[in-house]
């Protein structure tokens, strides 16, 4: 897909006459809305684009990958991603934000929670610290509140993006003003009012990390290569980080964490052919794939953690719990099937993440001009790790 394509806006209107809707229902209610962003994600060439942004236009919540059909087929085409790892791999591997609009109709009101949870986390911004949803409830048919705030999301994207860009700073909150102004829907609706108002300040703040970026490209400016000072994660212990912390990893150190992962995913599926318990040969066959990894021997022991066979050194001393570390056998036992296989999915879709960071030159940064390419690091938020 190439976004240059449609060249007038005819052509945008001619492509879009030439979709059709599904002509076959989907199993439940629920759509394969993370294949679609996925599809934006990797299809599309970003390329030669700055401002980079998916509208997700729905009134359904997502199929998770961890759903599965009576005879244990898998119903999402998208395996072991949740709305967490997609959102990564858009912001750390592509720079692209995603928005979500969610109508909520009366036909899908016990999916409302659920979706609600779900577009909140895939449209989690970095930038903004807040998540780039807007829902509302309407009737079926009714486009007003969907039409609103889709016009309001592209003019401030396109033609505001290019404003601010040509704007001197200081008129900004003006000039976002004008290119999403109150409408009747607004006056009429307070609550309406509130959102849209947080859609201008979102816009605002991603309309001047554009400026930012654009006069990186443009000017060569760079922030200082060193910054110290003090902040805290959060207002309130119940608030959401106001800051995303990330862990720095050479190719090398990304490339061994993904191994470590691999080596779990690995020895659960070689130990579900053994005539012992399952669970037990699990760390039997993960102590024997460690021998290859770590160096040391004595790490090896019968009462060590997945984090000391596997010598994790690289989530020691982080902010964060880890989901492996410190599981033991007994631990990896009592968790049953279903509580391994969720542990299993979510690690295979990091390592997923790993790969696709891996291949995407964008994702590296020189910690110095004069460093080789070898020692750029990848910016790995602790989201990412397992």
């Amino acid at each position: 897909m190439n976004p240059t394509n449609p060249q007038e806006e005819q052509d945008f209107i001619n492509i879009i006459n030439n979709i059709n809707e599904a002509s076959v229902s989907s199993i439940k209610f629920d759509e394969d809305s993370y294949a679609g962003v996925l599809a934006a994600i990797n299809q599309i060439n970003w390329e030669n684009f700055l401002g980079r942004n998916i509208v997700l236009i729905t009134d359904a919540g997502a199929i998770e990958s961890t759903e599965k059909l009576p005879d244990g087929s898998q119903i999402s085409s998208v395996e072991d991603l949740d709305s967490k790892i997609i959102k990564e791999i858009a912001q750390k591997t592509k720079d692209i934000n995603i928005y979500a609009l969610h109508l909520k109709t009366p036909k899908g009101i016990k999916n409302h929670k659920k979706a609600e949870s779900q577009y909140k986390e895939l449209s989690r911004n970095s930038i903004t610290n807040s998540s780039l949803y807007y829902d509302r409830e309407i009737q079926e048919g009714q486009t007003d509140f969907f039409g609103d705030s889709l016009d309001c999301i592209v003019q401030r994207s396109t033609a505001g993006m290019l404003s601010l860009l040509e704007n001197s700073q200081g008129q900004e909150k003006q000039l976002n003003n004008e290119l999403c102004p109150k409408t009747a829907l607004e006056n009429a609706n307070p609550d309406y009012a509130k959102q849209k108002d947080k859609m201008r300040s979102d816009q605002l703040l991603l309309g001047n990390a554009l400026r930012l970026k654009y006069l990186g490209v443009e000017e060569g400016t760079q922030v200082p290569d060193i910054i110290e000072g003090w902040i805290n994660d959060k207002s309130t212990e119940t608030s959401p980080m106001k800051v995303q912390v990330n862990v720095l990893l050479s190719h090398a150190e990304l490339n061994t964490l993904g191994e470590k992962i691999k080596a779990i995913i690995d020895s659960d599926a070689d130990s579900k052919s053994s005539t012992s318990s399952q669970a037990e040969q699990f760390f039997k066959t993960l102590k024997m794939k460690a021998s290859t990894i770590v160096q040391d021997p004595k790490r090896l022991n019968d009462d060590a953690t997945v984090g000391e066979l596997l010598n994790l050194e690289e989530l020691q001393d982080l902010p964060y719990k880890s989901q492996i570390m410190g599981i033991t056998e007994q631990d990896w036992v009592a968790k049953g099937p279903s509580g391994r296989e969720t542990l299993l999915s979510t690690l295979r879709g990091k390592l997923k993440a790993y790969e696709k960071m891996e291949g995407e030159s964008s994702a590296w940064h020189k910690l110095a001009d004069e460093s080789d390419t070898t020692d750029a690091v990848a910016l790995i938020p602790l989201d990412l790790l397992p």
